[in-house]
């Protein structure tokens, strides 16, 4: 029998949430307008690229629903979370405990493709708080402010440095933000196939941060 290969403790979090719609910063973080996550998932790795632990799950609505907009890019209802959903913090409890399975000292990367998927759930974590009759801050420690974590977007600056898309304003200097699919094929030589799932994009994503931090792109990502 091979012996099985050792598992070092992961220092990475992948990150992909699909949202009922656009995060909104005029928003407070914890109000009931920002948007909510039919579907959460996450995965652990270690520096070397070996998966520890997946996770991914519909999100129950609670009486919320998917605007047309959001609908239109991932065809994720409201219906389908109510059949096959489980509740939110549930979901929330999975993804802290994600971030927990080493020493609190020790180093975490959340790595995401965008940064709203941080901010949503950050939300969630504030609305969460509330329910429980606590300030919204209060898990803040659990996520958005958890000692010794950097949050790493995959889209902006790199892929967009990387892909040099023309921007759709004129005025604009700066290259625009470039889809996942574009940046998939710009930096992997690969796009998502039609059948693509949550899988499959947060496997993408890991293999862009893996490419990237081979190609030098990280060494001054620390966390504070």
């Amino acid at each position: 029998m091979t012996d099985p290969a050792p598992i070092a403790i992961p220092n990475i979090l992948f990150v992909d949430v699909q949202t009922s719609g656009l995060y909104m910063r005029g928003e407070s973080i914890d109000s009931n307008q920002q948007p909510w996550a039919p579907y959460i998932s996450a995965m652990q790795c270690n520096g070397s690229g070996q998966v520890i632990n997946y996770f991914a799950a519909f999100i129950k609505p609670e009486g919320r629903m998917v605007k047309g907009g959001a609908l239109d890019k991932h065809g994720i209802d409201h219906k389908t979370c109510s059949r096959v959903g489980i509740p939110e913090s549930r979901a929330l409890g999975i993804l802290s405990d994600m971030l927990k399975v080493g020493p609190f000292e020790s180093q975490m990367k959340v790595v995401t493709y965008g940064d709203m998927d941080k901010m949503v759930l950050a939300s969630l974590f504030a609305r969460f708080a509330i329910s429980l009759s606590k300030p919204s801050s209060a898990f803040d420690k659990l996520w958005l402010t958890r000692p010794f974590t950097t949050f790493v977007d995959i889209q902006k600056p790199y892929a967009q440095q990387i892909c040099k898309l023309q921007s759709e304003v004129e005025t604009s200097t700066d290259y625009r933000w470039p889809r996942f699919e574009e940046a998939c094929e710009t930096i992997l030589g690969r796009a998502p196939t039609d059948r693509r799932d949550s899988l499959q994009d947060m496997l993408l994503l890991k293999d862009m941060y893996f490419e990237l931090d081979r190609r030098g792109f990280f060494p001054e990502v620390q966390a504070a």
